[in-house]
Parts: C-alpha cells; sequence; structure tokens
C-alpha cells in the first residue's frame, strides 16, 4: 500500500509541475510578466516545500543511523580502552603472582620421619639418696602356708617418693626448655617481609615482619610434643598438677601456625617458618617462656606428694549367695604365695617387669556381695590401673617398676588382711563354722623362732640406717624364702634362720673379721640346703637372684 501511495503521489506532483510549467508559459506569452513571474516563484516555492516535507524521512532515517554510528564508535573505543586496562590488570596481577609464587618455591622443610618431637621417657633423674627397700615379712596365713609379705607403709612411701621425684624431674625438663629457649640467637626471631592478600592486584604491598629460626621452630615442637605427654602423665600420678596446661598451650598456638600457614599471607623463604607481622612471634616465644617457667618453679616446689591412705577390710562383708568361699580362699592364697614370691624378685631386680605384675588381685573380690570390699581395695590402690595403660615410653623401666612395687605392696597387704577374715566372712554369710587362730611371726612347729626373726629385723634395720639397702634386699629375700619353704622340717627352719642370724650380724657389722668368716660358713649352709631340696625351691631361688650382693658382703 505504501508503494502504491508513493507511486501515486509521484504521479500527483508531476502533473502539478507541468501544469505549473504550462500556465507560467501561457503568462508570459501573454506579456504578462507579472503574472509569470508570481506563477514561477510560487509554483517553485510550493513544489520545493511539497519535495522537502516528502524527503523527511529521508533525512531523519539518515540522522538515526548517523548518531547510532558515532554512538558504536564511542562504544568501541570505550569497551578497547577497558580491554586494555584489564589486560594490563592481569598482566600485572600476573607479575606480582610470579612474585608470590617465587616466594613460595622454598617450600617446606621436610623433617626425617623419625624425628616426631616425641619426648624420652619420665624419671631419668632419680632422687638422690631415696630408699628403694622395702622390708619383707614373714607372714603365716590361715592354710598354713608362710609367705613374705612387703610392708604396706614402706610401699606407699616409696610410691609417693617415685610420684615426687618423677614431678620435680619434670620441673628440671621445664628449666632445661627455659635455657634453651633464652639460648636462641636474637630472640629466636629473624626479620622477613610478607604480603596480606586483598587489593586489585590480588595482594597488598609488602609489609615487615620476623619469622622463627629453625631452632626456635624445632624448639616448639618439642616444647608441644613435652607438655602434651608429661600432662598427660602428670593427670594420671599427680591430677593436682596442672601447670603444664599454660605451656601446652601457647606451644600449640605457635606450632599452629608453624604447621599451617594461612593462604591470605605470602612470604619469601621456607614456608614452614612463616612470616607473621612485627611483633607476634616474639609475643608467643615469650608466652612459652613464661609457662615453661611457671610450670618449673610451681612443679620443683611442690610439697611431697601423698598417696591415698592405707585402707582395710570392712570387718562385716558377706558372700554372694552363688560363691563357694572355699574357693576364694584358696584362689586368694595361691595368688598371695606366688604374688609375694614374685615381689621378692622385683624388688632385687632380678627379673624384668611384665604386664602381669600390674594385675593386682582384685577381681579376686568379685565374689563379696558387700561391693565395699572391692571398692576399699580398688580406692587403696588408686592409679594402679592409669599407670599400667601408660605408653612404654612415657616413663623409664626404673620408676614403672618401682611404681609397681609400691602399689603391689599396697595390694598385698589388703589380701592378706581379706585372707585373715575369710573365716569371719564365712560365717556371716551362714556358710562355715570358725577356724583356730592364726599365728604371725611366732612359733614355727614346737620351735620358738621369734627371737631368731627379731634378731634378724634388728639387723636389716641396722644394715639399712647404714644406707645399703641391696644387702638388706638381700637378707630380707633369703629370710622369707627360709619361711616358705614347705619341703623343711621345723628343726630344719630353724636351724636355717640361725645361719641367717649370723649372715644378718656380719652385714650389719662389716669391720668385724670374725663375723665374716662365721657369715660365709653359714651362707654355704643356707646354699646347700637350697640345693639339695632342688632348684625350684624358694632358698636355691634367692640364693640365685642375690648371689652378686652376697659375694660383694663377704
Amino acid at each position: 500500500m505504501d508503494a502504491i501511495a508513493h507511486t501515486g503521489a509521484g504521479w500527483g506532483m508531476g502533473c502539478g509541475i507541468a501544469g505549473w510549467i504550462v500556465l507560467t508559459l501561457l503568462a508570459y506569452a501573454g506579456n504578462n510578466e507579472g503574472l509569470g513571474n508570481l506563477l514561477f516563484w510560487g509554483g517553485a516555492i510550493g513544489f520545493g516545500a511539497a519535495y522537502w516535507n516528502k524527503k523527511a524521512p529521508e533525512r531523519e532515517k539518515r540522522a538515526i543511523a548517523e548518531t547510532h554510528a558515532v554512538r558504536r564508535m564511542e562504544y568501541l573505543e570505550l569497551t578497547r580502552r577497558r580491554d586494555e586496562e584489564k589486560a594490563e590488570l592481569a598482566r600485572r596481577r600476573d607479575e606480582l603472582q610470579s612474585e608470590v609464587d617465587v616466594w613460595r618455591a622454598g617450600g617446606r622443610v621436610r623433617r626425617p620421619t623419625e624425628d616426631n618431637h616425641l619426648p624420652g621417657p619420665a624419671g631419668d633423674r632419680r632422687g638422690g639418696g631415696r630408699s628403694e627397700h622395702v622390708a619383707l615379712r614373714p607372714v603365716t596365713l590361715r592354710s598354713g602356708r608362710t609367705l613374705a609379705l612387703p610392708d604396706a607403709v614402706q610401699g606407699r612411701q616409696l610410691l609417693g617418693e617415685t610420684i615426687t621425684d618423677l614431678t620435680r624431674a619434670v620441673a628440671g625438663e621445664a628449666r632445661r626448655f627455659v635455657r634453651q629457649l633464652e639460648a636462641l640467637p636474637a630472640g629466636g626471631c629473624e626479620p622477613a617481609r610478607f604480603r596480606r592478600r586483598g587489593g586489585e592486584l590480588g595482594w597488598e604491598r609488602p609489609e615487615s615482619g620476623t619469622r622463627p629460626t629453625p631452632a626456635a621452630a624445632a624448639l616448639v615442637h618439642r616444647a608441644l610434643a613435652w607438655s602434651t605427654a608429661r600432662q598427660t602423665l602428670l593427670k594420671v600420678l599427680d591430677p593436682a598438677a596442672a601447670e603444664l596446661g599454660p605451656v601446652k598451650e601457647a606451644a600449640r598456638k605457635a606450632a599452629r601456625i608453624l604447621d599451617g600457614p594461612s593462604g591470605h599471607v605470602a612470604f619469601p623463604g621456607p614456608q614452614d617458618l612463616p612470616v607473621r607481622p612485627e611483633g607476634e612471634w616474639p609475643a608467643h616465644l615469650a608466652a612459652l617462656g613464661e609457662g615453661l617457667r611457671r610450670a618449673a618453679q610451681v612443679l620443683g616446689s611442690r610439697p611431697p606428694f601423698e598417696p591415698i591412705g592405707l585402707l582395710r577390710p570392712p570387718q562385716d562383708a558377706r558372700f554372694a549367695a552363688d560363691v563357694a568361699p572355699s574357693a576364694v580362699d584358696e584362689r586368694l592364697t595361691a595368688f598371695l604365695l606366688d604374688r609375694t614370691r614374685r615381689f621378692a624378685r622385683l624388688a632385687a631386680g632380678t627379673v624384668s617387669l611384665e604386664e602381669s605384675d600390674w594385675e593386682l588381685g582384685g577381681g579376686l573380690l568379685d565374689g563379696f556381695l558387700t561391693t565395699e570390699v572391692a571398692g576399699r581395695f580398688h580406692r587403696t590402690a588408686k592409679g594402679a590401673e592409669a599407670v599400667a595403660r601408660l605408653p612404654r615410653d612415657a616413663i623409664t623401666a626404673d620408676v614403672r617398676r618401682r611404681l609397681n612395687l609400691g602399689y603391689q605392696a599396697i595390694a598385698l597387704n589388703y589380701l592378706t588382711e581379706v585372707s585373715f577374715q575369710m573365716q569371719e566372712y564365712t560365717n556371716r554369710s551362714g556358710m562355715g563354722e570358725p577356724r583356730p587362730p592364726v599365728t604371725i611371726n611366732g612359733n614355727v612347729g614346737a620351735v620358738n623362732i621369734a627371737d631368731t626373726i627379731q634378731f634378724i629385723g634388728s639387723n636389716v634395720a641396722a644394715i639399712m640406717e647404714r644406707g645399703d639397702d641391696r644387702s638388706a634386699a638381700a637378707i630380707d629375700a633369703l629370710n622369707a624364702a627360709i619361711q616358705q619353704e614347705t619341703a623343711l622340717s621345723e628343726q630344719q627352719r630353724a636351724e636355717l634362720l640361725d645361719s641367717l642370724a649370723d649372715v644378718s650380724e656380719a652385714a650389719a657389722n662389716p669391720d668385724e673379721r670374725r663375723l665374716r668368716t662365721r657369715a660365709r660358713l653359714a651362707l654355704t649352709a643356707i646354699a646347700n640346703a637350697g640345693t639339695a631340696i632342688g632348684a625350684t625351691s624358694p632358698i636355691a631361688q634367692a640364693v640365685t637372684d642375690w648371689q652378686h650382693v652376697y659375694t660383694s658382703l663377704f
């Protein structure tokens, strides 16, 4: 339709122009110049205006096209400049990231796999002048069997002294850490620079900071491993000693930075020696040093450790209805005889401590309806199970042995008292009649040996006062072995105890040659008696276990 309208408009204008020309020519031909001029200029103006109006849409289109072209050129120029700026920014960012990558190329220093910073076992320092001797006293059970029972009071004292020495040894370790920390050159820090992540280039401008020296970093890891191990140890042995908490916390904070440097910070050099803002690393090391000094001071000045007081079994206990008291009595007697012999050999140092030595016999008390029997046992031997579960390298073998001897002495005395009261417990349970009373350190058969045993005991006390614990323990072990030997007649037992009295007298008076000669003969008689009975005889075992001590005595 637009084409038809456009064609019609074109024909109309053509006809109009033809008419305008004809009229103008007729006016001039008729000598009417004014009319001709009027027609000419009026028509020219009219037809010019009409033509202008006709071309207006085309002009508008061209104007719009030109405007679009200008704007497009402006947009293209703006895009080009923006792309150039982005490319420049990316180039600068890549250059800076390349610098950061070069910084991080220092990598992490690989430590040997065996270097786990774990401390050695605690207790290397022995308590000067401490006595390890726990006296053994012959005790006759209700069954008539004799055993060498360790002294519970001395066992408790050994336990307390060992834990006290161990706590002070830990204090000494803390002091050594303090000295190592104070000896670090420049306080264990060195200047360095770092960048923080941020800004349009991805990283801020370099800043000044400090990093730990390799020696300081290693000390932090050692202090963390040490404080963790020793805190676990002290929680088991002396729960009131909580002074290692600040040390562990300070070391953990520093080690966390060492082991995991933040991705928001970049620095040159070894990546396991992170650079932090100035003052941060000195503050971490200062906190660690303060914690160590505090631990050393408090642990070193703690009063001697006091184990829980010795408890005795209740008097009015009863057995459960489905338990045979005689079976419990037999198991208890067998356990006491076996463990007291084992105790003597452990005390002499002739056998090594085994895991089974931590089985103190509490399970033998499970047959009681009265739970307080087992409850008091576990309270009086409190801590033994936790010590038994300690890793093998937590404490030295000697400390572990001393702790075991202390706990065993306490436990064996408690179980022995339970054994003495078994008939009373049986009667209260309505399961039996009283048996004859038991004698302790009194008569063996018809031969009175009380004076001989007392004489031996006084000599052993004199030997201990002189500081010769090993000799005292050797005589105690032989005394207990003679008491335990079932193959001896009453007369033979009395004679061997008389011989041992000569040995103890000579050991208590080392300057008397006459006594030494008699003691050698007496010791030979005891050894021959053990050999005659057999290698499994307690006497033969005691002579073998303590031979090195007897030889040095005479």
